[in-house]
């Protein structure tokens, strides 16, 4: 199974992630040549395949955003299912990008995507949160950073946008709330 997580900044597709590695017994951080944070992480239990998380969790904006291209995001997707992995990956960059998604579904892989429908007033106030939480650690009196909301509104109608293509194609998709959609992949990895 290959599980796309998408949303707009704030949704909660990290937080998501996070809580669903928690599931696991173990994580395995996994490392590219050269790189000084892991490019991904194995997370195995007793009773179950085990998931590949692409990309790295050891900031407050994770996984695929820490990845230099998209080219590389989905090459490391496809070669985690080749090696019998159950996948899972998420971003801010992957949410801009649809036909690599639409091709994997077209290429039979077992995908699905779950896009979160947080509302984009409490999005704006994640954002805003974990601006000024960054702004606090940094401290010597740092304000944090002005939020401009059109980038973060747009990226919502992005990812809305993205749902019905998705919809239409008839690929397995649904654009639900935080809760739901740990719900739903809790259930689509047999957790």
């Amino acid at each position: 199974m290959i599980i796309n997580v998408r949303g707009t900044s704030g949704s909660g597709k990290t937080h998501l992630v996070r809580n669903l590695m928690e599931c696991y017994d173990s994580r395995i951080k996994v490392y590219d040549v050269g790189r000084r944070q892991p490019i991904g992480y194995v997370c195995e239990r007793a009773n179950g395949p085990s998931l590949s998380v692409i990309g790295h969790y050891e900031i407050a904006c994770g996984g695929c955003d820490t990845i230099s291209t998209m080219d590389q995001i989905f090459e490391l997707v496809r070669e985690s299912h080749q090696e019998g992995h159950d996948v899972i990956f998420e971003g801010l960059l992957v949410n801009s990008d649809r036909n690599r998604t639409v091709q994997m579904h077209e290429d039979g892989l077992p995908l699905l995507v779950v896009t979160l429908s947080t509302p984009i007033e409490l999005c704006l106030e994640s954002v805003m949160a974990r601006r000024e939480a960054k702004a606090k650690k940094k401290g010597d009196g740092n304000k944090a950073k002005e939020l401009n909301p059109r980038n973060t509104e747009s990226r919502f109608k992005m990812a809305d946008k993205n749902d019905d293509v998705f919809k239409s194609l008839e690929m397995p998709s649904c654009y639900v709330d935080r809760e739901t959609a740990a719900l739903v992949i809790e259930k689509a990895l047999d957790l």
